[in-house]
């Protein structure tokens, strides 16, 4: 029988080379517009581009080609949930596997801490976690490059893909946003990562969200 940490391990390695697959055809995206863009709009595109982009690919990549195990790929149902994508995985005498894909692009050079996930959409999914879904943060580091007053390239530096689960803990820092506490992601430049079950995570979850209330206590 497959233990859970192979199977996790060939499913990010298989989806990363299908996605260095996409990434190699289209290494720069250009998006123009029949306006001109503002140096603001410029300076903080990124990623709802990406994940139209990605979904698009993915669609038609699967379709041409059969060598990897990702069999379908659409967007969730919904406005407000944790992923941005959904990819369907499937092997010989293993059930489907579910990837909910949460992207992050990320201006190359920039400091940032985007929002990750929520604390209560996140609680809610490792408290009964399915044993076939595996939440996956996809990390686009790229570099946005004006041609023209309205448009502009989008080169693809680095990606690479993390299950949610075994990120360190110096990457989740709670916050009040919003109408409850959200993860932010720190340290995006250097992510690193050990293996959790999804059971450790969800402890994680809970004492971060106790040590954060403790704290909003002490502020009152």
């Amino acid at each position: 029988m497959v233990s859970m940490q192979s199977l996790e391990k060939a499913i990010r390695e298989d989806f990363k080379k299908l996605l260095w697959e996409i990434f190699k055809k289209y290494k720069v995206l250009t998006i123009s517009t029949n306006w001109e863009v503002l140096d603001k709009t410029y300076g903080e595109v990124g990623g709802r581009f990406l994940e139209d982009f990605l979904l698009s690919g993915l669609k038609k990549h699967i379709g041409e080609n059969g060598k990897y195990n990702v069999v379908d790929v659409y967007a969730p149902d919904g406005r407000r949930t944790m992923e941005d994508i959904i990819a369907e995985w499937e092997v010989p005498n293993i059930p489907r596997q579910k990837l909910l894909i949460s992207i992050k692009g990320h201006k190359s050079g920039s400091q940032s801490s985007p929002n990750l996930v929520s604390l209560k959409k996140s609680k809610e999914f490792y408290a009964k976690h399915p044993e076939n879904s595996h939440f996956i943060l996809l990390v686009i580091h790229y570099v946005p490059e004006r041609i023209v007053d309205n448009g502009f390239h989008m080169s693809i530096e680095e990606m690479d893909l993390f299950h949610l689960k075994d990120l360190e803990d110096r990457h989740f820092s709670l916050q009040t946003i919003g109408s409850g506490g959200q993860f932010l992601l720190n340290g995006i430049n250097n992510i690193q990562e050990s293996y959790r079950t999804a059971k450790d995570f969800y402890k994680l979850i809970v004492q971060k969200e106790r040590m954060w209330l403790k704290k909003k206590s002490k502020e009152k």
